[in-house]
C-alpha cells in the first residue's frame, strides 16, 4: 500500500514489523544496525538463525510437510498429483549430497549463527527488546528463539502457540479457483490425475497465530503460561 501513490497512511497510525523464519533474522540485522525508528512493535514468528547446512534440513522439512502434512502421505503435493515416495527418496539423496558438499567446501551464511547471536547481544538494545514479541510454536524444530532470548537476556516477550514452523501458512486451492476455459478443464483434470482441490497447512493453527498477532498489536500480554527463561522453550 505504501507504494501506491494514491494511498497514504495516517501519520498517527502505529507501525508494526512482523517477520517469519529467516525473515526474522534479516529484520533483526536491519534493526540492530539502524535502531528503533518509529515502531510500535516488532514480531518475530518462528525466528530462525540456522547455518547454511542446517538450512538444508529446513528444505527437507518443508518438502515433507508438503507431501505428508497429515501423516499418511496425502499432503498437498499428493492431493495435487505431485510428490510421492520415489520423488521424496530422490530429493533426500540430493539434500544429503548437498550437505556433504557444504561441509567439504565450508560454506556458511554471513553472519553465521554465532555471529548473529553476538550482534543481537551487542546491538539489539533494550528499547528494541521491549518492543519485540517472539511467536514460538510448540512443535517447531526449526525455531531459534531460545538463542535469541539468551542473547538478549530474556528481554522480549514470548507468545507460545500450537503448531509447527509452517503453521502460519495455509493454502486451499481448487480447480474452480483457476481461470481455466471450460473446454480445457477436462484436459487440466487429466493432467493432474483428477485433481479437484487440495489444501496445505492447519487452518485452525493459522487462525490461532492470527489471533495471537492481533492481541499483540492491541497491546495484550502473552497468555499464560508465559516463558520466563531462555533456557527452555515449551508450550
Amino acid at each position: 500500500c505504501e507504494n501506491n501513490a494514491g494511498f497514504a497512511y495516517p501519520q498517527s497510525l502505529p507501525h508494526f514489523f512482523l517477520s517469519h523464519s529467516l525473515g526474522g533474522k534479516l529484520l533483526a540485522i536491519a534493526l540492530a544496525a539502524s535502531g528503533v525508528r518509529d515502531l510500535a512493535g516488532i514480531g518475530l514468528m518462528s525466528y530462525n538463525n540456522f547455518g547454511f547446512k542446517d538450512t538444508l534440513s529446513m528444505v527437507k522439512s518443508f518438502a515433507d510437510d508438503f507431501d505428508n502434512e497429515d501423516g499418511d502421505g496425502n499432503g498437498f503435493g499428493a492431493q495435487a498429483g505431485f510428490g510421492g515416495q520415489p520423488q521424496s527418496a530422490m530429493f533426500d539423496q540430493v539434500l544429503e549430497f548437498a550437505g556433504q558438499t557444504v561441509d567439504m567446501l565450508g560454506f556458511e551464511f554471513t553472519p553465521s549463527p554465532e555471529d548473529m547471536d553476538r550482534i543481537v547481544n551487542m546491538k539489539y538494545g533494550t528499547d528494541l527488546q521491549k518492543k519485540t514479541r517472539l511467536f514460538v510454536f510448540d512443535e517447531d524444530n526449526l525455531d531459534s528463539s531460545d538463542g535469541f532470548l539468551k542473547a538478549t537476556d530474556n528481554g522480549p516477550s514470548v507468545s507460545s502457540l500450537r503448531g509447527k514452523h509452517l503453521s502460519p501458512v495455509f493454502i486451499k486451492l481448487g480447480v474452480d479457483d483457476l481461470d481455466i476455459p471450460d473446454e480445457y478443464r477436462q484436459f487440466a483434470s487429466d493432467a493432474t490425475n483428477g485433481f479437484q482441490s487440495a489444501s496445505f497447512g492447519d487452518e485452525e493453527a493459522m487462525n490461532l497465530a492470527v489471533d495471537a498477532v492481533y492481541d499483540w498489536i492491541l497491546g495484550k500480554d502473552p497468555p499464560s503460561p508465559a516463558m520466563l527463561s531462555g533456557d527452555e522453550i515449551s508450550a
